[in-house]
Parts: structure tokens; sequence; C-alpha cells
């Protein structure tokens, strides 16, 4: 056997060991001073990309399809709430409702996006004419037991059918609430309250094992809309959070975009989660990819080991939510 070579200990030897220790503590530098300005260039880098291939969605496909053109609008709208607006924001927003209007909501989804995403506060005659529609198309597409039928290619996703449907009832609950402050006629409104009602008592029904980090965000995003416990969802998001700041889409899977962006967007609404909201940030600071874009495999079991168009778009929209929201709650500007 060879001898071990051995090495004067010296200052520069010392230094040679510990310099590949920064690449492990780099993404908490993203929690002091400069974790603001970070977060903002992330955001800023990445809003060509939504654009360009939101826009090229459109014209290629003619449809909103709900991993697209409504989480355009929907990040769009986060980003421009954290003053980095973009030309076309009110463009792509109007595109959107115009062609959920045109097509009988253009899917269930698709409307709760919408309605979720937008910003309220810029709500026009119009606009208020259009979620009068998408309440009524809403509340006609529950179904008997309270719940409602996972559209598209959701029920494909790699994941139990009960579980897809429970996250789509959360999702459908948490925009049905955010219509009852629409100004919508008192008529309708009842029915509204009345649909939420049965969805909730759905849900609370529910025995779910939940193996997707989505059902505990929607879950949390649901509770805080409807006033209820907080702490089970908070604390079963936190438990789930992985070494390296995220989240995977499946709970067992490795973090990425998608799951912590939607995971990010819900916790950070929580008082006394900034541990977690400033380890979020930091992993995704740091797996961005140079387009501005994150990697995310598809959740769909036939793709589930592929990185696809329609899963990277979906995730990175999420990411840019989750990071402008986070952002905003920090700064108190929301």
């Amino acid at each position: 056997m060879r001898p071990i070579a051995t090495r004067p200990i010296t200052t520069a030897f010392i230094c040679s060991l510990l310099a590949p220790l920064t690449i492990v503590v780099q993404p908490a530098a993203v929690r002091g001073e400069n974790r603001t300005e970070a977060v903002r260039a992330a955001i800023s880098k990445s809003l060509p990309f939504i654009e360009a291939q939101g826009e090229s969605w459109i014209k290629k496909k003619k449809c909103a399809s709900c991993h697209h053109t409504p989480f355009m609008a929907w990040s769009l709208n986060e980003a421009a709430r954290l003053g980095l607006s973009r030309p076309r924001v009110q463009e792509w927003n109007d595109w959107n409702f115009k062609f959920a209007s045109e097509n009988k909501g253009g899917g269930f989804d698709t409307m709760g996006q919408l309605v979720l995403g937008r910003n309220a506060e810029q709500d026009t005659e119009d606009r208020r004419a259009q979620l009068k529609q998408f309440a009524e198309w809403m509340v006609a597409a529950q179904l008997a037991d309270g719940s409602f039928k996972p559209g598209g290619q959701l029920p494909s996703q790699k994941r139990p059918l009960d579980e897809t449907t429970d996250v789509t009832a959360m999702w459908a609950a948490a925009a049905l609430r955010n219509l009852l402050d629409a100004g919508l006629p008192e008529a309708l409104n009842e029915k509204v309250r009345g649909c939420v009602e049965r969805a909730e008592a759905f849900l609370d029904k529910r025995q779910t094992k939940a193996v997707s980090t989505e059902w505990w965000a929607a879950g949390l995003l649901l509770a805080q809309a409807r006033g209820a416990e907080t702490k089970r969802w908070e604390k079963g998001l936190q438990e789930r959070q992985q070494d390296d700041g995220g989240w995977g889409w499946l709970a067992s899977e490795p973090s990425d975009a998608l799951a912590t962006g939607m995971a990010l967007f819900a916790i950070s609404q929580s008082g006394d989660a900034g541990e977690s909201v400033a380890a979020a940030q930091a992993f995704l600071l740091k797996t961005q990819g140079k387009d501005g874009a994150w990697m995310v495999k598809s959740t769909k079991k036939a793709k589930s080991k592929n990185v696809i168009p329609t899963s990277k778009y979906w995730g990175t929209t999420w990411a840019i939510i989750g990071l402008a929201y986070s952002s905003r709650r920090a700064s108190g500007r929301d």
C-alpha cells in the first residue's frame, strides 16, 4: 500500500479545504439585506420567458389552457403588484378573460385561476360582468356530493384520483370565496355561498392520505380564506419542506419549482413562517436557469420522468407567483 502523502498545514491549505463550503452557505446570503433585490432580479429575468412562451401558446394553440395563459396573467399580475410591471400585462389579462367568456369558461380550472390570479383592485364593469358569468358556470358545475370533476389532463396525474378531486374542490372553493367579494348580484352571491358551503362540507368529510404538496398548499389557502384553523396545514407544509429549502410536487420526490412556488405562495401568508419562506426563496434563486425558467418534470404518470414544455412553464409561473407574493408580503405591501 502506498503511503498517504502529507502536506504542511498552512493558511492557504486550510482555505483550500474550506472553499467548497461556500457553495453550501451561499443560499443563506439571500436571507439578509440582499434578499429583496435578488428576488426582484430573478423575477425580472423570468418575465420575458413567461411572456414569449405564453404568447407563442396563444398563437399556436389559440386557447387559454389551465397550465399556461391563466398562469401567465397571474404571474405577471403578481410581478406588477411588486412594481415590476410589463407593458402588455393588461392585454394578456383581457385576452384570457375574453377567451374564457366566449368559451363557457375555457374549462373549470381556467376560470378559478383567472379569478384567483387577477388584481381585484382593477376590476372594471366589464370584468365584473365576466366574473358574474364565471360564477354562474362554476356553480352549475358542482356535483351532487359537493365536489367538482377534475378536468382536462388532471385525472392522469401521478397521484390518486381521490386526491386530485380534493385539490380541484379546494381551488374551486377558494375561487368561489373570492367571488363573494366581487360585487355579484345578491341572488347569485347566495348561490355561490351555498356552493362554497357544500364544497367545504365535502372536503371536511374526506380522509385523504395526501402524497402531493399541492394538496397541503391548496388546503392551507382555503383554510385561510374561510377563516378556519391553519396550524395543521402550516405544519404539514413545513414538515414536507426539504433540506434544500424546496418542496417536491410529490412530497417524496426532489424539490421542484412548481411545488415550491405553490407552497411559498401559501405559507408566506402565515405570520410565523419566516424561515420557511427564506429557505424556499433561496432554493428558487439557486435553481433558476439562464433563460429565466426552471426545469420541472411532468406531473403526469406517463411522462413523470421527463421535463416537458408545459411543466417547465407551469413551474416557472408558479415560482414567480411565490417569489413575488412572498416578497411583497415581507415588505408590508400586501
